[in-house]
């Protein structure tokens, strides 16, 4: 009997299995996802995410969410990446632009291509103005320290802050301004060279994208008066000249200082201290001035004068006596040469005015016979000076009186009446 042809219908079935599988498997689709609303929303982020709730047949190898500002964006676009697999994942956007609208989708990729959630919209947050604080002014004469914080910068960067001021309220960056650098947080500026007694006014600001934002107005007066001023003891030195003293206050403003002086209240003359002018500060100044050409022996008025930009002071008026009088006049003794000659002595005292000196002498008390002293005119000083003269044409054998005379601006001296013998001739 010949063998069957036929292969076994078992066998066949076997075959017809193995095919079948292996022809009909299914094809892997790309993955199903979805998008997560958007939140956390700031001017330059956002936080979303998604869930692959199918991985279509085939590994998920990538998900994330990508976006941009047209609709159904891709993977093209700015996207992130966020692991594998299904399920559900966060994603966080960045170097978003603000004040922008943008496009989210979640996708998810196997290798049969790259699925999309549903599209979600959102918008960044818009840059606004930075917020700022004046934290107030601390003033010291014609110096100020004002300070500011800068609590949000609106979103935008800040490129540039500090204080403003003038003197009308509500001054901006377009009056007197200080650059104290970049960022938020506090500062302070130094203001200086304000007037004494202006009143000030002073903002912090900050500038970002938006626009200079300004915080409260704070005003101020720049510390200072006029200055005070009080009249010193003199010293006169000589009958022409005297030092004068006073103390002077410049209350934080500059002050010219001087004295007047003259013989009455009136003054008539001035003269600037060797301190003029004074600094800006708050402290008390010893001044004083020399004057000279000064008449001795006379009384004269004075007082100290400060003057600043918010006024004029006087200090009490006071007085002082140059030193000078009457010179003094002591007649010394003769001595005579000859029956013709004799010399004659003495000593004066100018007493601080320049004095002729001369003798008188005679054969009487009445004198009748004057020679000035080889040492005048004296000095204007107050020192004893020793007074000679040559006297000649005498007659031998004869007593003759002298004296010696001073005579100065304030007055004549006599010395007292002497007497002398000139020798006999043989």
């Amino acid at each position: 009997m010949k063998p069957s042809s036929k292969i076994p219908v078992l066998a066949i079935v076997l075959i017809c299995s193995v095919l079948c599988a292996v022809s009909c498997k299914k094809k892997p689709t790309p993955p199903v996802v979805t998008t997560t609303n958007v939140t956390a929303i700031t001017h330059t982020g956002a936080a979303s995410g998604g869930n692959v709730t199918a991985d279509g047949g085939a590994e998920v190898t990538a998900r994330g969410v990508c976006w941009g500002t047209s609709a159904d964006p891709t993977v093209s676009n700015s996207k992130t990446s966020d692991g594998k697999g299904t399920g559900s994942f966060t994603s966080t956007l960045s170097q978003l632009t603000p004040g922008t609208p943008y496009y989210v989708r979640a996708y998810a990729t196997n290798e049969a291509g790259t699925g999309y959630g549903n599209q979600v919209t959102f918008n960044t947050s818009a840059i606004t103005l930075a917020t700022v604080i004046t934290t107030g002014a601390n003033v010291t004469g014609t110096t100020a320290v004002v300070g500011g914080n800068i609590t949000s910068d609106g979103g935008g960067n800040i490129t540039a802050r500090g204080i403003c001021w003038g003197t009308t309220i509500n001054p901006t960056v377009n009056n007197n301004k200080t650059t104290e650098g970049t960022g938020t947080g506090t500062f302070s500026s130094t203001i200086t060279g304000l007037s004494s007694g202006e009143t000030y006014h002073a903002r912090a600001y900050a500038t970002n994208n938006a626009g200079v934002a300004y915080g409260d107005d704070v005003s101020f007066v720049a510390t200072g008066d006029k200055p005070t001023a009080t009249t010193g003891d003199a010293d006169p030195q000589t009958g022409s000249a005297a030092y004068l003293y006073g103390v002077v206050n410049p209350n934080w403003s500059q002050t010219v200082v001087t004295f007047e002086y003259g013989l009455t209240a009136g003054y008539g003359q001035t003269v600037t201290a060797y301190q003029s002018p004074l600094g800006e500060d708050n402290n008390d100044y010893d001044v004083n001035a020399l004057i000279d050409g000064l008449e001795p022996g006379k009384t004269y008025h004075y007082r100290v004068k400060a003057v600043n930009a918010l006024g004029t002071t006087y200090g009490t008026d006071k007085t002082f006596t140059t030193p000078g009088g009457s010179p003094t006049a002591t007649t010394g003794d003769a001595d005579p040469q000859t029956g013709s000659t004799a010399y004659l002595y003495g000593v004066v005292n100018p007493n601080w005015s320049q004095t002729v000196v001369t003798f008188e002498y005679g054969l009487t008390a009445s004198y009748g016979q004057i020679v000035t002293a080889d040492q005048s005119p004296t000095g204007a000083d107050n020192s004893d000076y020793n007074i000679t003269s040559f006297i000649d044409g005498l007659e031998s054998g004869k007593t003759y009186h002298y004296r010696i005379k001073a005579v100065n601006a304030l007055g004549t001296t006599y010395g007292t009446d002497k007497t002398f013998t000139t020798p006999s001739g043989k």
